[in-house]
């Protein structure tokens, strides 16, 4: 989260909303799988933004890390897909201000869902 929060603020609002612009209607009925590797390319797409090829390769790896766990996590597709259309949506006021909210929110979520599914599993 902190790392793409970073990318983003460093880059330009044209320069980010480029590399967001570019999913714009492209987000539809996917498994969660699909689901997983938009998430994949989006993040990779704002690390690209930066044309450092450093930071492509460590947003590279985090995402293969996370890849299957994004596949577990995916129980609603319907709200999953929602929630990566609202994450590309450029056309807003203050891009890096919302980026950051999108971000964060969306790292958020899957932190306590995790913790909610540890807490769960711990009572069992």
């Amino acid at each position: 989260m902190q790392t793409l929060i970073a990318i983003a603020a460093g880059l330009k609002t044209s320069t980010l909303r480029q590399a967001l612009q570019r999913f714009d209607g492209a987000i539809a009925a996917l498994g969660t799988v699909g689901i997983a590797q938009l998430a994949t390319e989006i993040f990779t797409s704002i690390a690209a933004a930066t044309s450092n090829p450093r930071v492509v390769d460590d947003i590279r790896l985090m995402n293969e890390r996370l890849h299957y766990a994004r596949i577990a996590e995916t129980t609603n597709v319907p709200a999953a897909l929602k929630e990566l259309r609202t994450l590309v949506k450029s056309d807003v006021a203050d891009l890096h201000k919302n980026m950051r909210r999108r971000l964060e929110s969306y790292h958020l979520r899957r932190i306590r869902r995790l913790a909610a599914e540890d807490e769960s599993q711990s009572q069992s």
